[in-house]
């Protein structure tokens, strides 16, 4: 998980505070001025157990702000945490260990302090194509920053191609599935965001929902 600034349009439409998962190979490139922020995208089959190690490297010296807008019930100012962690819908978890959320009296931290790394391990008991990922560190301030994916479970023994040749890949939000069995068949992913934080070409604040009034 890093920091980046996310454009969101050729009109200079932004998020200065935006949060990005991005593959631990990519962070290097993910910091370059030109490169183009997206979602997560991971991808494993029915019946996988799936390892994923989160490293947060929030720098502590950019905290993100508190913004009461976009608001939300019962909100109050508080200061936005920096730790993150890793949550999957539908998929199976130990919830004391591997959760991404602190519930309760469950005596196993699950979420990730600033330059700290945890792993989870997630079972996907079937083919559930596209589930959410989200972080449960802050989940008033992380989620309008950018901070979420999916995880696409795909058919049984599925391997999964860049859509113009042969190789494989796992990221992309395109990719041909290639399953024992099934029809060859193209995916795409397209992903959602409300509630989003967004300043214009002049760092005005751009209103994304009526205000009560």
């Amino acid at each position: 998980m890093i920091q980046k600034k996310i454009s969101f349009n050729k009109y200079g439409d932004h998020d200065p505070d935006g949060l990005i998962f991005v593959p631990l190979k990519d962070v290097e490139a993910a910091k370059a001025e030109n490169y183009k922020p997206k979602p997560l995208i991971l991808r494993a089959n029915a019946g996988d157990w799936i390892e994923v190690t989160l490293h947060n490297l929030f720098d502590k010296e950019k905290p993100i702000p508190y913004f009461a807008y976009p608001s939300v019930p019962l909100d109050y100012k508080h200061t936005p945490s920096m730790r993150v962690s890793l949550n999957p819908q539908f998929l199976n978890y130990d919830p004391v260990s591997d959760s991404g959320i602190n519930v309760g009296y469950n005596n196993q931290e699950q979420t990730v302090g600033v330059g700290e790394s945890k792993k989870y391990l997630w079972y996907a008991d079937k083919e559930y194509g596209v589930s959410m990922i989200q972080s449960f560190g802050d989940m008033r301030n992380h989620r309008y920053h950018g901070l979420f994916g999916v995880i696409i479970i795909e058919p049984v023994g599925a391997k999964w191609y860049h859509n113009c040749n042969i190789s494989e890949i796992v990221y992309d939000e395109e990719a041909v599935i290639v399953a024992p069995g099934k029809k060859v068949f193209r995916e795409c992913v397209v992903i959602g965001q409300n509630g989003i934080r967004m300043l214009d070409k002049y760092g005005e604040l751009v209103k994304t929902t009526v205000d009560e009034d």
